[in-house]
Formats: C-alpha cells, structure tokens, sequence
C-alpha cells in the first residue's frame, strides 16, 4: 500500500501553512555575494543575479547526484527540463543554508559518499567509487569537486528538512484521513485533453529562433549523442565449462583472463610503433570476431553472453584508450573502439521539429488548463447554489464518467484515472468537487472530480493504517509543504531562475 502514496505534491494541505510560515519568519532575509560574473544573466535568487558560470557549474552538480542516487550509474540521465527544476531547487536551497549558516563537515561526506557505494550488507565496496571517479574524471568533474557536489548536496538537504520539519497530526485529523484514504469511495469524473481544444497557430520563425538561443544557452539542449563504434574479439572459457566444479570454474576464469590480458596487450602494441591489425589477430587465435553498427548504444550479438558492465566499460573507450576488456558468464570480451562521434549541437533548422512540436505542445496544454480552471470555477459556483452535481455538469455540456468504487489505498487499483485522482479525492469532502488539476508528472491531460460517497473503513484496516500509511501521509506531508515553499519563492519578483524564465518564454 504504501507506494500508493506517491510523494507528488498537491497544495491541499491547509495546516501546512503553519509550517510555511514559520520557515519565512525563521530565515529572514540577508545578503549574498554575486551569483557569479559575466554581462549574462540566467535570474536571480532574491535580487542577485544568477550568472552561467554558476549555473552550469551547479547543472553539473545535479547530473552528478542524480547519477550517484540511480545506484551509481553515471550513464543515468535527466531530462534537460528536470535537470532545470532540479537545479533551480539546489540553488535556492544553498542561497537559504547559506543564510543561517548550514555547513557540512568532511566526516559527513565521507559517509554520505560511504554509504552510497555499499553493498546490500553495508560493507563499502572502493572499486565502485573508484571506477565512478574516472567515469566524472572524463567528465572534467575532479575528485575535489567531487567531494563539493556531495557536500552541497547534504547542505541542501539540510535546509529541506528544515524547511519541511512534519506537524504531527491529531487523532481527529489521522481519524478523518483513515475514513478518506481506506473507505470505500465513489466518484464522477469530468476529463481534459488537448484533443479537446482548439489546434494552435504553429509558432513562428521568429519565436523559434527565440526559444532556441534560449535553450542553448542553458546547457546542453539540442543535442545529439555520443556514438561509439566497436570491433569486439570473444575469448570464451574452457569447453566444458558449465561442468565444472566451482574451483575449477574459479582456475578457468583465472586461465581466461590471463589469456585475454595478454590479446590485449599484443593487439595494443608498441608505444610509437603501429598496432597489429585487431581483425587479423582475433581470427589468428580464432576467437569470435564481429564490428557493431555506429551507435549511441552499441550491442554484442544476442546469441554470446552479455554483461550488465558493458555499458560502463564502453564508456572508458576513448583515442588515448581504445581497448578494454569485459568479463561475462561465459568467457572475457576485448572491445576495441573503431569510431567515435561527440555529441553535437543541432541547428535550428535541425531541432526546428522538436521545438514546433514543444511549443505546439505547450500552447494546447495551457489552452486545456485555462478551460479546466474556468469550467472548474463554474461548476463550483453552480454546485454551492443548490444544482445537482449532474445537472450543473450538463449545463456547462461537460461529459461526466461514473468510475467504479474505489479504495485509495488499494494496491490493486487498475484503473488509470482512479491512480491519478486518488490524492485529490482524499482531500475533497463528500458533495463537492476538486478544482481542476493535472497528474505533476503526466502534462496533456486534467481532471474535475466530484466526490459522491464514501463509507466507513472497515476497523481491521486501522492497525495497518497507523503503522504503514500514516508514516507515508507524514513523507507525503513534507513534500506538499517543500513544493508550496518553492511556488511561494517563485512568486517573489526577485527570485527568477531558469526553469521559471523558461516558462514565461513558452507562454509569449
């Protein structure tokens, strides 16, 4: 049940507020130094300017951590928009931290950087920090800033929880949100798409030149990917292999291995002379020989073993080290790079599809929002004069779905639209309807959900309530109260950064 209570955040939380306002009271206001230099200028954070030296250098940051928390994977990605927010977030944290002086100390990151390269088992594994190191090294990201990326990171985790400390709910209020999240509930559902509004004006040249040196002078929009191209030689281990006790598998892949490391070192041949032809020698030793297709993301044949570090070590390729051994189930791999491709920056013309189908987009979103939120506002005016719920629907010619009984909690739920609405029912008493709202993370669609009923839970379900899903409601908690602290800073006329800049740029 519990991740049911996925953490996104809906500002329907009224008590919260408290938690809001003590956080502004708290912190007051104090002087920063210039958010870096240079006549550009990305925002501001409360009057100061946000320069691109700091902002890409805190972009960088963020692309690292999120790397760090998908399992150590520096190949894990963000998309250009969430890399924006999430880096927004990190600066306005830091800017916070900095003004009641939040610090971290070595001891912290040294744990924090501990803790992340464990097992399973806590025990620290120094190989896997190790081989991330060289990954961000590549990346011109050194072990120093590193170090300052997690430090800043625990700093702006800091304020967070400062930020968002939880209210402890009453037992009237956890009574009343256990008959709302576990009672079985009805609902009426009024959906938007943009297929529903109008199509609009294709953007013009201009405004796509616009919104292109826009996005290119934030990072990396626009860009293609790194493409490798490899040869590969197989090296299996001895036949029979599969047969064999776990000792003489241990001897095999030992015999293997040296085997593989001197290929390798005879087809790297000698420092200024030329290397051995890799094809040639492969098919001398009569190992498996093949070259995969130019490609962001090339693969071995399907029918030899593979290997979840291929990527990894695909990423070590490069002119100053073409070679590099991968270790399978069944026998090592040398992989040689043929040809390699740096990422380029499209034309305008070339990202021109891209950026019609972006604004394109964005303008039928907006047009679907600003029809939810009028026929939202309708509805509710109709609703508190007396007209049936069904009638004021009809009315406004609005299409109106009966969903199937439901319980929130429910971890079976199937039904698209009930996952959606779940978190704006609960907050909506029996008779009356939700505003409009659009699932955070799911643009192109929205809701108006009118509750009809809801009964009593059944009493077997409170022992699980209080010791699983309050705890959740508590997590759900502070992340509705972070996400109205950040719309608040938005609204603050000093306070414009690039996501919020980006926005104001797609509605023009």
């Amino acid at each position: 049940m519990i991740n049911f209570f996925r953490e996104q955040s809906r500002a329907f939380y009224g008590f919260l507020l408290v938690i809001i306002g003590v956080s502004f009271s708290f912190f007051g206001v104090a002087s920063i130094p210039q958010l870096g230099g240079g006549s550009d200028v990305f925002g501001k954070i409360q009057g100061h300017n946000v320069h691109p030296d700091v902002y890409n250098m805190q972009n960088a940051g963020t692309e690292v951590i999120f790397a760090l928390q998908a399992r150590n994977n520096p190949r894990a990605r963000l998309s250009e928009l969430e890399r924006d927010y999430k880096t927004w977030q990190r600066l306005l944290l830091l800017n916070e931290a900095k003004k009641i002086g939040l610090d971290a100390d070595p001891d912290q990151v040294r744990l924090y950087i501990r803790r992340i390269f464990s097992n399973s088992a806590g025990v620290f594994d120094p190989q896997a920090l190790n081989d991330f190191r060289q990954v961000l090294e590549r990346k011109g990201v050194s072990d120093d800033r590193f170090e300052s990326i997690v430090r800043e990171e625990i700093i702006a985790t800091k304020m967070r929880d400062a930020i968002v400390s939880p209210a402890q709910l009453t037992k009237e209020e956890a009574d009343a949100w256990f008959k709302k999240t576990c009672g079985a509930t009805k609902v009426k559902l009024i959906k938007f798409t943009p297929e529903n509004v109008p199509a609009p004006a294709a953007p013009s040249d201009a405004k796509i030149a616009e919104y292109y040196e826009f996005a290119r002078k934030i990072g990396s929009a626009f860009m293609t990917q790194k493409q490798y191209q490899i040869a590969y030689a197989y090296i299996p281990y001895r036949d029979g292999y599969d047969k064999l006790t776990e000792q003489q598998k241990t001897e095999a892949r030992l015999e293997t291995m040296a085997r593989t490391e001197k290929f390798m070192g005879s087809v790297a041949g000698e420092p200024g002379k030329p290397a051995p032809d890799f094809e040639a020698a492969s098919k001398a030793e009569k190992f498996r020989f093949g070259v995969t297709e130019l490609s962001p993301a090339p693969s071995l044949p399907a029918d030899l073993p593979q290997s979840q570090a291929f990527a990894f070590h695909l990423q070590n390729l490069s002119t100053t080290n073409p070679y590099e051994k991968v270790m399978t189930d069944g026998g090592y791999f040398v992989i040689k790079l043929v040809k390699l491709e740096e990422p380029r920056r499209l034309t305008v013309e070339e990202a021109r599809p891209q950026i019609i189908e972006m604004l394109t987009s964005h303008a039928r979103n907006s047009a679907m929002e600003t029809q939810g939120k009028s026929a939202a506002a309708l509805l509710r005016s109709l609703l508190t004069g007396g007209t049936p719920f069904d009638k004021a629907a009809e009315m406004l010619k609005l299409k109106v779905e009966n969903l199937p009984e439901y319980v929130p909690v429910d971890n079976n739920i199937t039904n698209f639209d009930i996952f959606n609405i779940r978190q704006e029912v609960w907050a909506t008493d029996v008779g009356r309807a939700t505003g409009y709202f659009a699932p955070q993370d799911m643009p192109g669609i929205g809701y108006i959900a009118y509750v009809e009923s809801r009964k009593e839970p059944e009493a077997a379900t409170r022992t699980t309530f209080d010791n699983a899903l309050l705890p959740s409601l508590r997590s759900l908690q502070r992340n509705i109260a972070f996400d109205n602290w950040q719309r608040m800073q938005l609204t603050q006329a000093d306070t414009r950064l690039p996501y919020a800049l980006r926005a104001e740029n797609l509605n023009r």
